[in-house]
């Protein structure tokens, strides 16, 4: 075929997709821009600080906020759970109740805390710096900040890229990044992908299409089951029998903290250092580097609005942490502390080996309730003992 038989069909692929585009801008957008497709964990902690900001919690202002991955989701929850003897919904639990008390308790002065906590399975400092800008966008204006960081979230070499996150995808629809992608590792068709979707308002639109092709279906199926009777599959009926169709989703109920119950803790502990040596084999410079930048990015945000920002470096076993090569632990601390004084931030390094054993832990990273507080008693402390609730009270 030549050159001249390939450009009449080129022109006309051109055309259609300008015809589309066009028509992609005239079509109304979905009244609910928080609506999504996947309702993972992003999802509902938006929800909930939507929730928290309404006017059914009027008086109650969170004026503390934790981001961090997994690690401090489960240490918070656990804690709460075994505190209160009480399993929780993690779905929709997006409080601190343990931590709050001990800061309450810790000091006799105002204000006291009431935390939100907005951290999320494999959050990453990319992640936390968009959810932080959700957060003030949304008008939650803590004192304090705390981030709780570990070494996977700057040298997981088994994520592909942080525009892939859950959290990035979701965000994206709700604040703006643009400032963000200029310090994440970007290959050349990342760029392109970006570049088109802000050129072309048919994949601009394509959230609001799939999600009223998802309406149409779903109406669909509803009337077809009633008609046959059939019963409504559950989430977890759903993922057993289809693994990789929205593996993120959450639904209210479908995961929990537990109680932690001292005799068997030993048995419920799981070796995950598998996991890890594939996480930690071969670290990205490109990606260590980006993550490092927006954890810069996010303290001088939170410095920007006259914030408090705490970085703490989480508890994890020894064994996970003796995976990483000596000089690349090394330069995760070292490049933490140099962080913390260029930005003039605190840096609380409580990963303390000595402190913690196999029983206060789920698995190689993270604490069961007992371990967690153990943490909480310890993070309280601190920042008690430094005045940071107070000294950033506005």
């Amino acid at each position: 075929m030549t050159s001249l038989q390939v450009m009449p069909r080129f022109i006309s692929a051109l055309f259609l997709t300008a015809l589309l585009s066009c028509a992609a801008a005239l079509v109304p957008c979905t009244a609910d821009r928080f609506a999504y497709p996947l309702h993972g964990w992003t999802w509902w902690s938006a929800r909930e600080v939507r929730a928290k900001l309404g006017p059914g919690d009027a008086g109650t202002k969170q004026n503390v906020l934790l981001l961090g991955s997994s690690l401090m989701v489960v240490a918070m929850a656990e804690s709460d759970a075994t505190w209160s003897h009480q399993r929780i919904d993690l779905t929709t639990y997006r409080d601190a109740r343990y931590f709050d008390d001990r800061l309450n308790t810790a000091s006799s002065k105002r204000p006291s805390a009431r935390t939100i906590n907005l951290s999320a399975p494999g959050q990453i400092p990319s992640d936390a710096y968009l959810t932080m800008k959700f957060a003030l966008a949304s008008g939650l204006r803590p004192n304090l900040v705390v981030y709780g960081i570990a070494p996977r979230d700057l040298l997981d070499s088994t994520l592909s890229s942080p525009f892939d996150t859950e959290c990035y995808k979701y965000l994206c629809r709700l604040v703006s990044a643009d400032e963000l992608n200029k310090v994440l590792p970007n290959n050349c068709w990342q760029r392109i992908s970006r570049q088109f979707n802000s050129a072309s308002p048919l994949l601009q639109r394509s959230i609001d299409f799939q999600l009223q092709t998802d309406q149409v279906a779903n109406m669909a199926l509803k009337a077809l089951s009633e008609r046959l009777h059939l019963r409504k599959i559950s989430l977890a009926e759903r993922m057993l029998l289809l693994k990789n169709y929205k593996p993120l989703e959450m639904e209210p109920e479908f995961i929990h903290a537990e109680i932690a119950v001292r005799g068997e803790v030993e048995k419920l502990y799981s070796d995950n250092l598998s996991d890890y040596v594939a996480r930690y084999r071969k670290p990205r410079l490109d990606f260590y580097e980006g993550e490092l930048a927006a954890l810069k990015m996010l303290a001088e945000l939170c410095q920007s609005e006259h914030i408090e920002f705490v970085l703490v470096n989480m508890p994890i076993r020894k064994c996970n942490a003796d995976l990483i090569e000596p000089g690349v632990q090394a330069a995760y601390l070292s490049d933490l502390f140099k962080l913390s004084r260029s930005c003039r931030v605190r840096f609380y390094d409580l990963c303390d080996y000595k402190m913690y054993q196999k029983d206060d832990f789920r698995d190689s990273v993270h604490l069961n309730g007992f371990g967690g507080m153990k943490f909480i008693d310890k993070l309280a402390d601190v920042l008690v003992h430094d005045r940071l609730l107070l000294s950033s009270s506005r």
